[in-house]
């Protein structure tokens, strides 16, 4: 491999660049752990190849070819990628120069025989401030370098990232790279070369994840039948090798294009590093809901590969330039983009060179490279003749969509001439309309690629039939351009067109790629469950049989006081005491700590037992202190914001598992359960069977009749937390073999007192996510339990888990909302001590936009969750579907936050140490918490077949003005008010057509729209009511109008989407309500600023409205955002108060 590192010119074998992109594609596939470290080596000696004198990039190339590591020094632990400010120095010496000072954050940095070091050689600094530097590690004075200590990432573990120190490092006059002040000018034409191939990488693990969501899907039944042959997973397979494919599209290209159009590549490699990885990231998102809770295990599913891959593959993003940082290097060259554009400057013979597969391409020049591109982009720039040569030859529909994009093309060199800005203040509109121009040359790239390749002997196959792929990439390029839903199912066609293409190279075992490719063909091992026993301590004896009056005393509820429920949320919190205290046993020293060991933090579990924790899962009739759906969210939300793990491992298992006993049990039942969980013992909910996965009415767990009376368990559960170490378990069994849903039954089973040798809790299941937990396995061989197990009636527990799911669907959202308050926490921390361009990282618009987004979301799922937690309580009949909602919309508004503000915390997102450390862990653990108690789809499946009826009882009747409609009452908004006991005997499997949320909309649109006519504050929110009002009546239209085939949960992908569209709705309700319910005493919640906001921020994932919102919002709620951070105060509806910290945070010192 190292051969194709050094150019063919100095004795290496690379003569195009195609040819490596397409090695380190393989490579990457199989691991890129390893690509990384050996690709690295190019990325080092790029800089020699374009800027280094003959003999020197010989004299490199012999060394490089011989298998030596080099590395490219440049960014900083204080700066990042801000090279401008880089603090290393290279002082003139009478025999050549002097460094001093530290690279941080390097490749290889430690492994490697060369290092390129850029480093300040005029105090002054500046573009022309900087040189390069070749540095022979073995011609150093052994006291003048030393390596930097391993710095312990989340992704590509096994890899080499560290850093290196000089100390009066003598280098001899030679050493020097290029002219002196040139090392910024050579590093960045040499990132146009390695960002552009940094594309193979996310294209090997793209297919890699696609293959095993794919080999998952062809097996695993679900509603009996593949899951691949269902609409919707079938249509998530298509469109994820249609974006595949569209990377590939746009990588062929643009690395060709480093031959053909070597002078425009600083805008080209720009597009492709920002966008295949972005592409790349989405389409492994996508899977991994497809996959459920298996791509988060570490052994027992693929291998591990799937999580690793996802894990892996972030990282693509953030090295070599960030999204950002990409981003705003294409920002900065719009004025030659638009006015290339509009002269139609392009280079129309080395397009097609580029975009032609089947000759070599010209030798690169690297002289040719340039900073800016100053002709544009003639990919793009040659997109009107590219339409005109497909009228002619492409199929009318491809025809069509190449107009279509010919106008947004048009549209979006539009806004690219509007954009006024300086590098210090460039708009979050710039960043949008940067985003679009990628599509757009991605659409170009694709069309080019087509019109130059049909007909060749590379091109063959049903890809290129009729223009197929191109048709799929073309439809989910435009789909991205516009906004818009694809709620007619118009591009259905296309990408359906793409599965037999999909499968067959699947079966070949081919490439999943535009042009045939054979793989290495092996055997598919299958990796066995993990039989290996977790560490186990001594079990203490059962606690599960103490005298049930014994038990109810043990923890009296709090003394009657204002508000007792928050008075337990400060007491838990001065409990955690102060996060970043390293000395607090609780604080994010100790939890980061116990996580990499993967365990749970024992310090936690006895404070959290300390605090009478078990208490809060136990309904105050029974002797606990479970009153309110809403304040037990809240309660648990402190927890959750420490440590994930630590919420579920400790609390949320045992809560979900006392749900059925509480709904269904016995009094004698309900009394023991209460007692076990009072004396801090726990229970756990036995569901999860991975052959069966979410399809509950397969599971083959059996409980037979047993010969003397009672029951013989016979089977196996995973994924079960605490089954090693609970007293207890609620198991959901079959108990008549007949199909339908009276066949399973819930039995309570005392774990202890089970013969050993008739059960085995052994197996433990590692996961990428939330460590610490106990996820385990439990295997019955005829294991006796008493007939007194039985909870309810025999057949009864489909129903009953389908009532008490919609508690756990409603309050589990609420909690895990700490995770995203912690993790915007961090982002603000290093956002105002990071200095960039000279100021605080926050002060710089399009930072200060995303931060602003990530408060308003928390406030959307804030408001969201506890109006679904209230309406348990107020509204029972309707929370089958709003639930559902809740429990798709806020863990995938929480994971888009994560992933957008990843983006602005850079490399420092995935470091495993170090004071943003808890990022990362938080990132790893909101997938698992998402998928836990049934994943997006699973909740979309639940909402899809009630939406026509909701359309015509509810929404349709609230958009007349009907009297018949029933309006949400007021105090299901109202953040303080009492609410009555929870009553599991009204809760229903469908909410009958029920909907007063969702109906509430027209109902505030038409009162606002009302009051705005003399409070002017209010227009703007009045008329985002409507726009939501408006869309209520589209939704209700089109639910009406759904065939039968789509009213069921294996629907296809146009009644999901209407259930995401519904989903987005009700959280638009939440948000009004909850601020028209507020009163001038809750501060904030009664504010129109935040709840106009949210609405907006609604409006645009809708399609329904575009761009940023306005500077002087913006402005308040950073105020907002930041003086409660300042402050100690929750990000939330409740700005409630933290935990103490001994050194207030300086992160937003002075923004507001």
């Amino acid at each position: 491999m190292p051969r194709w590192f050094a150019p063919a010119r100095y004795g290496g074998e690379l003569r195009g660049s195609e040819e490596l992109l397409q090695l380190i594609r393989t490579l990457g596939r199989r691991d890129f752990t390893v690509a990384l470290g050996h690709v690295k080596t190019y990325l080092g000696a790029v800089s020699v190849w374009v800027a280094g004198r003959p003999e020197q990039a010989a004299a490199l190339a012999a060394r490089v070819t011989a298998g030596a590591v080099v590395s490219l020094a440049a960014t900083e632990r204080a700066h990042g990628s801000d090279l401008l400010a880089g603090e290393l120095r290279a002082g003139r010496t009478p025999r050549g120069w002097r460094l001093d000072g530290e690279k941080w954050l390097i490749n290889n940095a430690t492994r490697a025989e060369l290092v390129c070091v850029l480093a300040r050689t005029d105090e002054a600094g500046g573009s022309r401030g900087f040189s390069l530097f070749l540095v022979d590690k073995a011609r150093l004075a052994p006291d003048s370098w030393r390596p930097l200590a391993g710095v312990p990432t989340h992704g590509v573990r096994g890899a080499d990232i560290s850093g290196i120190a000089f100390t009066g490092a003598e280098l001899p006059e030679d050493a020097l790279i290029g002219a002196e002040g040139e090392g910024l000018e050579i590093i960045l034409k040499g990132f146009q070369i390695t960002r552009t191939l940094c594309s193979a990488m996310s294209l090997g693990m793209t297919d890699h994840a696609l293959r095993i969501a794919l080999d998952f899907a062809r097996t695993h039944l679900l509603y009996r039948r593949p899951l691949a042959e269902l609409p919707h997973a079938a249509r998530t397979l298509a469109e994820s090798y249609a974006d595949l494919l569209a990377m590939e599209a746009v990588s062929l290209v643009a690395t060709r294009s480093l031959h053909t159009l070597t002078e425009e590549q600083s805008a080209v490699s720009a597009v492709v590093k920002y966008l295949v990885p972005t592409l790349g990231d989405e389409v492994v998102g996508e899977l991994r809901g497809l996959l459920g809770a298996r791509a988060m295990l570490t052994e027992d599913f693929a291998d591990g590969a799937f999580q690793k891959v996802e894990r892996d593959h972030r990282i693509v993003g953030i090295f070599d330039g960030s999204t950002a940082v990409n981003l705003n290097s294409l920002i900065n060259q719009f004025p030659v983009l638009t006015r290339g554009y509009r002269k139609g400057l392009a280079d129309r013979d080395a397009v097609a060179a580029a975009a032609r597969l089947d000759g070599p391409t010209p030798e690169l020049d690297h002289g040719r490279l340039t900073l800016y591109a100053r002709s544009g982009s003639s990919v793009v720039q040659s997109l009107p003749d590219a339409v005109e040569r497909a009228r002619a030859t492409a199929p009318p529909a491809v025809v069509a969509r190449a107009e279509q994009l010919l106008a947004l093309a048009d549209e979006v060199h539009g806004e690219l001439a509007a954009h006024r800005h300086s590098a210090r203040a460039v708009p979050e509109t710039a960043f949008a309309s940067a985003r679009r121009y990628a599509l757009v040359y991605a659409g170009a790239a694709s069309l080019h690629l087509w019109l130059e390749n049909a007909g060749t002997a590379r091109a063959r196959g049903p890809l290129w039939a009729d223009a197929a792929w191109l048709d799929a990439v073309l439809a989910r390029l435009l789909r991205r351009l516009t906004g818009t839903a694809d709620l007619d199912d118009a591009d259905g066609p296309a990408l359906d067109r793409l599965l037999p293409a999909l499968h067959a190279q699947f079966e070949e075992g081919a490439l999943f790629s535009l042009l045939p490719c054979p793989l290495g063909r092996a055997a598919r091992p299958r990796c066995p469950r993990s039989a290996s026993p977790p560490s186990r301590r001594p079990r203490p004896r059962s606690r599960y049989d103490r005298p049930a009056d014994r038990r109810r005393r043990r923890r009296p509820l709090d003394p009657a006081g204002p508000d007792p429920d928050l008075a337990r949320v400060d007491r838990l919190e001065a409990l955690l005491g102060d996060p970043d205290d390293a000395a607090n046993p609780l604080g994010l020293h100790a939890v980061l700590a116990a996580d990499e060991r993967g365990e749970l933090l024992p310090e936690g579990e006895r404070a959290l037992r300390d605090f009478g924790l078990g208490a809060e899962f136990v309904p105050a009739a029974y002797g606990g202190r479970f009153v309110r759906a809403d304040r037990f969210a809240l309660l648990m939300r402190s927890l959750f914001r420490r440590d994930c793990a630590l919420g579920i491992g400790h609390g949320v298992t045992s809560f979900i598992a006392g749900l059925p006993v509480w709904a269904d049990g016995s009094d004698t039942q309900r009394y023991r359960a209460a007692g076990l969980l009072l004396g801090g013992g726990r229970i756990v909910a036995a569901y999860t069977e991975l052959d069966h996965g979410s399809d509950f009415s397969r599971v083959s767990l059996a409980a037979r009749p047993a010969p003397g009376g009672g029951y013989l368990l016979d089977g196996g559960k995973q994924l079960v937390n605490n089954v090693g170490r609970a007293e207890a378990a609620v198991v959901f069994a079959r108990t008549d073999e007949r199909p339908g849903s009276r066949g399973h039954s819930h039995l309570l089973v005392d774990l202890d007192a089970l013969p050993a040798d008739r059960v085995d809790r052994t197996a433990r299941y590692a996961t990428s996510g939330v460590r610490g937990c106990l996820l385990g396995g439990v295997d019955f061989d005829a294991c006796p339990v008493p007939a007194d197990a039985l909870l309810g009636t025999e057949g009864g527990a489909m129903e009953t888990v389908l009532k008490v799911f919609q508690v756990t669907r409603s309050v589990l959202p609420g909690m895990v909302v700490g995770v995203g308050d912690t993790q915007l926490r961090a982002v603000l921390d290093f956002a105002g001590q990071r200095l960039l361009y000279g100021q605080p990282m926050h002060e710089l618009p399009e930072v200060r936009s995303a931060l602003t987004g990530a408060f308003l979301d928390l406030l959307i799922c804030d408001a969201l969750s506890v109006v679904g937690a209230r309406s348990l309580h107020l509204l029972p009949a309707e929370a089958s579907v709003r639930s559902a909602a809740v429990k798709y919309l806020v863990p995938r508004f929480l994971q888009d936050s994560s992933y957008r503000l990843g983006v602005l915390l850079g490399a420092r997102s995935y470091l495993r140490e170090g004071p943003y450390a808890v990022f990362q862990k938080a990132a790893r653990d909101l997938p698992v918490v998402a998928l836990a108690h049934a994943s997006g789809a699973v909740c979309l499946s639940t909402i899809v077949p009630q939406l026509p009826r909701l359309a015509e009882r509810a929404w349709q009747p609230a958009l007349r003005g009907d009297a018949s409609f029933q309006e949400a009452p007021r105090t299901l908004f109202r953040l303080h008010e009492p609410l009555p006991a929870l009553d599991f005997g009204r809760l229903e499997l469908t909410a009958r057509g029920a909907d007063s949320l969702a109906g509430h909309l027209p109902v505030l649109a038409r009162e606002l729209a009302e009051e705005a006519r003399s409070r002017p504050e209010l227009a703007e929110l009045a008329d985002l009511a409507g726009l939501f009002a408006r869309e209520l009546d589209e939704l209700a239209r089109r639910s009406v109008a759904l065939p039968p085939r789509d009213r069921t949960p294996v629907a296809g992908r146009r009644a999901f989407l209407l259930a995401q569209r519904y989903a987005l709705l009700l959280a638009a309700a939440a948000c009004l309500g909850v601020w028209r319910a507020a009163t001038p005493s809750d501060g904030f919640v009664a504010d129109p600023l935040w709840a106009a906001s949210a609405l907006h921020r609604l409006a645009e994932r809708l399609g329904l409205r575009r761009g940023p919102l306005p500077e002087p919002a913006v402005r308040q709620l950073f105020a907002e955002l930041a003086e409660r951070h300042e402050t100690g105060r929750t990000l939330d509806l409740f700005r409630g108060r933290l935990a103490r910290r001994a050194a207030p945070s300086h992160g937003v010192q002075g923004a507001i």
